[in-house]
């Protein structure tokens, strides 16, 4: 066998040490360089994984936060809706409510006004009879002064007196 790797041209002392030698830089490189090598390898796969994971995560919880967030919309949405019908409603039933109050205000001018035309009325007949039964003594005065004795005369605008006074024409 020494013969053939000395035809070989092999010299078998150094192919020992560069076996020794090749040993000892595996080893070497094993420790110092492929280690870290895979370990920093191993950690960027890590990282990787969590980014793609924290992606995911990320996507997952936009889709929630534009659901919640269409959710809130829709609420709000909802309950300004509600809010402009109670404020509809609202302002219609105060519109009735004055609508009401000025009826009942017409109402009562109104009957303050026929209860004022009433009295008035009232006030100028009483008036009025009662001008008309002066005027009524005051002609019978004149026309029975001249015609009449003084005890006839005074006996009709008595009876007249009596007669005007009482059908409602007091004297003033």
């Amino acid at each position: 066998m020494e013969d053939l790797l000395h035809k070989l041209g092999v010299d078998w002392r150094l192919l020992i040490a560069q076996i020794v030698n090749f040993a000892i830089l595996f080893f070497v490189l094993r420790k110092v360089l492929y280690r870290p090598v895979l370990a920093m390898l191993r950690e960027r796969r890590e990282r990787i994984a969590k980014g793609l994971a924290d992606a995911e995560a990320a996507a997952i919880r936009r889709r929630e936060i534009d659901i919640e967030r269409a959710n809130v919309l829709h609420s709000a949405e909802a309950e300004r809706r509600s809010m402009l019908e109670a404020a509809a409603a609202e302002a219609d039933a105060m519109r009735k409510q004055r609508v009401a109050a000025v009826e009942l205000e017409v109402v009562a001018i109104r009957q303050r006004g026929e209860a004022d035309a009433v009295r008035t009325r009232a006030e100028l007949l009483e008036s009025v009879r009662h001008d008309v039964g002066d005027l009524v003594l005051s002609i019978a005065r004149k026309v029975t002064t001249d015609r009449l004795p003084a005890t006839t005369h005074d006996a009709i605008i008595r009876a007249a007196e009596a007669e005007i006074r009482g059908h409602a024409w007091p004297s003033r």
